[in-house]
């Protein structure tokens, strides 16, 4: 069988790892497998070195997916006020003629494609243009059965001027789409808030897998050599891009308590994120003066290696949290988590099951569960034990291509069949 995985993505970081670790461990090696991917997203060549089996990778370039256009460019005009304002502008008023030419596009290039099935991968609801797209030019390409559409962030409604056109949009999605896939039950509910979601059969989850690297020798030279931050000093780390909502400010306010308890620890922070975001985080860290205590680095390559060094893993998400596929990382090495009550989070890791929960704004509650962690060996190993059963029973990525690749392969008169089953 001839099998498309589609996206978008202009950031490192999960969705990447959700992708290789899907076409690695396709349980069919029989299949034919392509991924096509924006040219634009800078994980493109990370995916490439990371894929184990024979996939086709295809780079599309669609109207409106340029960095400077969306306005990821380090270009000097960018910085002007002016400048982002009127592209700004530009992008909204473009949209949805876009939206049209991908239509058509990806349906010439659907039909110029001998494959049987689409699997698009989204990374939240509505979010990418080009993925909903491409779930509506494969129904129109008169391609069957029709495509599955994975997202993998909580569904959003979108805003009430512009409202009438992104329901129609959704309707094509939803009436070109045998299944809405999500990552947690969360993300499911927050899809049947929107108006043309509501009472959808065809919704349902399936939990992210990972299958974690091998314990490494001497990771501690190897993985902080470049860092300063010295071998005895317990790390806490932080593995997210630099959105707003991922929580950088909540966590430096509570990291600045735990210092005065634990002067030596050190805080690691790594992701992928434009340079005003990495700016923002930046001023915040000095603002607290806590500029000698927490390092902040770009998206890093030996996630693994720094996985095994930190003494704790902190998530402080604010919002938007759909699954955190971190914190199963974590727990795959056995790697205590301090994590808010947010989203998918809870689901994925119930308080004391693998980590220490909290409410998103109880700064003070964050910052002494890390201090649990720290001072209480037998509680970090506790809950590092927990957390790895936990991530063997229900994280597995066998077990997560094995669920995709069923439900992917099913034929219509199948699916409706199998229509009822809860897939998580």
């Amino acid at each position: 069988m001839k099998i498309i995985f589609f996206t978008e993505n202009h950031y490192r970081g999960g969705l990447d790892t959700f992708l290789t670790t899907l076409i690695n461990h396709w349980p069919y090696p029989e299949d034919d497998l392509a991924l096509i991917c924006n040219r634009s997203h800078p994980g493109l060549d990370w995916i490439k070195s990371k894929l184990a089996r024979q996939c086709e990778i295809t780079p599309h370039r669609l109207p409106g997916q340029s960095e400077w256009y969306r306005g990821n460019s380090q270009r000097k005009f960018l910085s002007n006020r002016l400048a982002k304002g009127c592209l700004s502008l530009l992008r909204k008023t473009l949209a949805y003629p876009f939206f049209m030419v991908h239509v058509m596009a990806l349906i010439f290039k659907f039909k110029k494609m001998r494959y049987d099935r689409l699997m698009v991968v989204n990374g939240g609801y509505p979010a990418s243009l080009s993925c909903r797209a491409a779930s509506i030019a494969w129904n129109l390409a008169g391609k069957r059965p029709l495509s599955i559409h994975n997202f993998h962030s909580l569904a959003q409604a979108s805003p009430v001027w512009y409202r009438w056109i992104e329901s129609l949009i959704d309707r094509g999605v939803l009436n070109s789409s045998r299944a809405m896939v999500s990552v947690s039950d969360a993300c499911i509910h927050s899809l049947h808030k929107l108006k043309v979601f509501r009472g959808a059969t065809n919704s349902r989850f399936i939990y992210n897998g990972i299958s974690p690297g091998k314990q490494q020798c001497g990771y501690r030279e190897a993985a902080l050599s470049d860092l300063g931050i010295p071998e005895e000093a317990p790390l806490c780390l932080m593995l997210a891009t630099y959105h707003p909502y991922k929580g950088h400010d909540f966590f430096f306010r509570a990291f600045s308590e735990v210092i005065r308890s634990v002067p030596n620890a050190r805080a690691l922070i790594c992701g992928d994120g434009r340079p005003s975001e990495i700016f923002r985080v930046r001023c915040a860290i000095s603002s607290l003066g806590l500029d000698q205590q927490v390092i902040v680095q770009g998206h890093r390559a030996d996630v693994d290696l720094l996985l095994q060094r930190a003494q704790v893993l902190v998530v402080p998400s604010q919002a938007f949290e759909s699954f955190s596929l971190v914190i199963v990382e974590a727990m795959a090495r056995r790697l205590p988590v301090v994590a808010t009550r947010v989203g998918g989070i809870p689901e994925v890791m119930p308080d004391g099951m693998g980590g220490l929960l909290c409410d998103v704004n109880d700064v003070e509650g964050f910052g002494r569960n890390i201090l649990k962690i720290l001072s209480d060996l037998d509680l970090a190993k506790k809950l590092g034990e927990m957390g790895f059963r936990r991530y063997s029973d229900k994280f597995t990525a066998d077990k997560m291509a094995k669920e995709y690749a069923g439900l992917v392969r099913l034929h219509d008169h199948a699916f409706e069949n199998q229509s009822h089953f809860n897939m998580g």
